[in-house]
C-alpha cells in the first residue's frame, strides 16, 4: 500500500508539472495520512474503511485550521478597525479642509488657505474632538476590558485538555531499544536534565535550603549580605571566618527570594518574540492570543537573575584569604566605581533588587580558625603524615624537605632560616598544633564543608542567574613570603571559577543595567 501511494502521488506530481520539493510536500501530505490509516487499521477497521476514515478526519482538520485563521481575522478587524478608521479620519481631515491636501492643485502662491479656519475650528469641536473621545474610550477599553479578557481566554485555552488521542500500538523491539538507558534519547534527556541545573532557579534555592532528595543540607552554604559587606570594607575591617560573623551578616533564603519576587516590572521582549514564533508556526486563536497578550504583558524579572554575586579571588595565604583586609577594600572600591559610580549595588537597586547575597567562601563555608595555623603546615608531605610518622620527624628531614619544594615555595614557612626550622622540629608538638587546628571545626561542620565543595561550588559560578565577580588585580601589599608569580591566571580555583562564569551567561538582558560576569 506504501509502494503503491508513493508512486500514485509520483505520477500525479509529474503530471501537474510539479517540482520537487511541492513533490516531496504531497509525499509527506501522503505518509501522514498512511500513518493515520495504519492506526485505526490495528485498531481492528479494515483498510478501506481506514481510508476513509482518515480523508475525513483529515478534511476536519483543514477545516479546523480555515475556521481558526477566519477567527483570527475577523478578531484583528475587529480591534484595529474601530481605533484605524477615526485616528487617520482626525489626522487628515484638518489637512483637507485647509486645502493643504486635496484633489485640486495648489499653486506655489496659494499656501495655506487661512480664510477656511472658521470653518475648520467647527469641525475640529464638531467632529475631530468626537473622534478623538472614541479613540480614547477604545483604547481603555482595549487596555482594561479586551486585553484582561484576552489574557483569561488564553489561560483557560492552555488549561484545556488535549483532544483524546488513538491508543498506542504495542511497543515495537525499536522501542524498546530507544527505552534503553544508554539509547540516544536517553542520553539526549540526561543532557538536558544536567543543563538545567545551570539555568533553573530550583538548583539554586535547593543548595542553599536543601530538601528532599538533595546532597546539600540547609545550612551548609550562607550567603552573605553585599550592603554589609561593602559597609564593612569601609571601616577598614576585616572578614573573619563563618563561625565569627554576626547574624546579621548573612541573607537567609527566605529574605533572597522576596527580594527576587520584588524585582522591576517591564515588559518581556523575549516573551513577545517567543509567542510571535509560535504564532508563525502554527495559526490558531491560541497561539493568537498569547501574541495579543504578551505584547502587552509586564512582568517582574524579565531577565530571570538571581539576586545573588558570587566572588573568584585568590587567596593571599593558605590559612587565611585576606589576612589584612586590603583584597576586601581593592573589592568595595572597584565595585562602586562601576556604572558610572552608582557602583554594583546601586545598579542592582535600579533593578529593585533592595540586596545581592555574596557568595564569598571563606564567610560562605565553614572554614579553620587561622589563628592555630602554622608555618610548618603549608608542607603537604608533612602535613598529610600521620602522628607516628609526624613524631618522628626530625629537624634535618624538615629542611630538606624545604629545600625539594623551593620551585614551589609559598609561605612564611619558605621565608624562615635553618635556625628557625631546627628549633621548631618538635614531633610531640607538631602532632598536638595540627590537633588543634584541625579541631577548629567540628566534624559536622567539616562535613558541611564538604558537601558545599562538591555538591554547589559548580553552582555558584556556572549558573546562567548568577553574577560572577572576577577580582583578577592583587593588592598593592602583600604577606611576607608571598609568591608573586602566582597570579589569578595561573592558579586552578581561579581558572576553573572563571571558565565556568564564561560558560552560560546572557550578555543580552533586557532591564538590568549590569554585566553577569565582572572583570575587575
Amino acid at each position: 500500500l506504501s509502494e503503491q501511494r508513493g508512486r500514485r502521488t509520483s505520477a500525479r506530481c509529474s503530471g501537474l508539472g510539479l517540482d520537487r520539493g511541492q513533490m516531496d510536500k504531497e509525499q509527506m501530505d501522503e505518509e501522514r495520512e498512511l500513518d493515520g490509516v495504519g492506526k485505526l487499521t490495528e485498531r481492528g477497521l479494515d483498510p478501506s474503511t481506514a481510508e476513509r476514515t482518515a480523508r475525513a478526519l483529515g478534511g476536519r482538520r483543514t477545516m479546523r485550521r480555515l475556521v481558526h485563521g477566519l477567527a483570527i481575522l475577523l478578531l484583528q478587524l475587529a480591534i484595529m478597525i474601530p481605533i484605524l478608521i477615526p485616528s487617520n479620519m482626525i489626522t487628515f481631515t484638518p489637512f483637507v479642509f485647509l486645502g493643504i491636501i486635496g484633489v485640486d492643485t495648489i499653486g506655489p502662491c496659494d499656501g495655506l488657505r487661512w480664510r477656511r479656519l472658521p470653518v475648520v475650528l467647527p469641525i475640529a469641536l464638531l467632529f475631530d474632538l468626537p473622534l478623538a473621545s472614541w479613540i480614547s474610550a477604545m483604547c481603555i477599553l482595549e487596555c482594561c476590558i479586551l486585553h484582561p479578557l484576552a489574557r483569561t481566554a488564553y489561560s483557560l485555552l492552555a488549561r484545556r485538555p488535549s483532544s483524546a488521542k488513538l491508543e498506542a500500538p504495542n511497543p515495537s523491539a525499536s522501542d524498546l531499544e530507544d527505552s534503553h538507558p544508554l539509547s540516544s534519547q536517553s542520553r539526549r534527556a540526561s543532557s538536558s536534565s544536567e543543563g538545567s541545573r545551570y539555568r533553573e532557579h530550583a538548583s539554586i534555592w535547593s543548595a542553599l535550603e536543601g530538601g528532599d532528595g538533595s546532597e546539600v543540607r540547609c545550612g551548609d552554604v550562607r550567603l552573605l549580605s553585599l550592603a554589609w559587606l561593602l559597609a564593612l570594607a569601609d571601616r577598614g575591617g576585616v572578614l573573619p571566618r563563618r563561625q565569627e560573623l554576626p547574624e546579621e551578616a548573612f541573607l537567609g533564603a527566605a529574605r533572597l527570594r522576596q527580594i527576587e519576587a520584588a524585582a522591576r516590572r517591564a515588559i518581556d521582549r523575549r516573551g513577545f518574540v517567543t509567542a510571535l514564533e509560535a504564532l508563525a508556526k502554527g495559526t490558531s486563536i491560541l497561539g493568537f492570543l498569547g501574541f495579543w497578550t504578551s505584547a502587552f504583558r509586564r512582568k517582574r524579572n524579565v531577565d530571570g537573575l538571581l539576586p545573588i554575586v558570587s566572588i573568584s579571588y585568590c587567596w593571599l595565604e593558605a590559612a587565611h584569604p585576606d589576612r589584612e583586609g586590603r583584597q576586601l577594600q581593592l573589592l568595595s572600591r572597584k565595585l562602586r566605581s562601576l556604572y558610572g559610580g552608582r557602583g554594583l549595588l546601586g545598579a542592582c537597586r535600579e533593578y529593585s533588587f533592595s540586596d545581592m547575597g555574596v557568595f564569598f567562601d571563606w564567610g560562605s563555608g565553614y572554614q579553620k580558625d587561622p589563628a592555630l595555623w602554622r608555618a610548618w603546615m603549608s608542607l603537604p608531605a608533612l602535613y598529610s603524615m600521620s602522628d607516628d610518622e609526624l613524631r618522628r620527624v626530625d629537624s634535618e628531614w624538615i629542611v630538606d624537605e624545604r629545600h625539594s619544594h623551593e620551585a614551589l615555595a609559598e609561605g612564611a614557612m619558605y621565608a624562615m632560616s635553618e635556625e628557625t626550622l631546627h628549633s621548631m622540629a618538635d614531633g610531640e608538638r607538631l602532632v598536638a598544633e595540627r590537633r588543634a587546628y584541625e579541631q577548629s571545626r567540628t566534624g559536622e561542620q567539616k562535613a558541611a564543608f564538604g558537601r558545599m565543595l562538591h555538591h554547589t561550588m559548580d553552582l555558584w559560578y556556572a549558573h546562567a542567574a548568577v553574577t560572577v565577580v572576577l577580582l583578577t588585580q592583587l593588592p598593592d601589599e602583600l604577606p611576607a613570603g608571598f609568591d608573586q608569580s602566582r597570579t589569578y591566571d595561573t592558579r586552578g580555583w581561579t581558572t576553573f571559577e572563571r571558565c565556568s562564569a564564561e560558560l552560560a551567561k546572557s550578555y543580552q538582558l533586557q532591564v538590568a543595567r549590569w554585566k553577569l560576569v565582572i572583570d575587575v
